[in-house]
């Protein structure tokens, strides 16, 4: 499915600049995974075919949270 979305639309519901977005399209700027995962969802597209495009252009690039235990939890 293709959609179709303007850098100053997605900038918006991103919470950055069209030209940041523009930057990481040309990879002159990497993406925070905070980004990536909001674009993912605005999108609807697939974490883990995101995650294989980004590692092939940042080798060590990961989408992973790293879990903290909450609060008053029994470890």
């Amino acid at each position: 499915m293709a959609m179709t979305m303007t850098r100053p639309e997605l900038a918006k519901l991103v919470g950055t600049t069209p030209l940041d977005i523009a930057r990481i399209e040309r990879g002159e700027k990497e993406p925070s995974a905070h980004y990536v995962l909001l674009v993912i969802s605005i999108l609807s597209l697939d974490k883990d075919d995101v995650e294989v495009a980004l590692a092939a252009q940042y080798p060590a690039y990961r989408l992973t949270r790293v879990t903290q235990p909450r609060y008053g939890s029994q470890q």
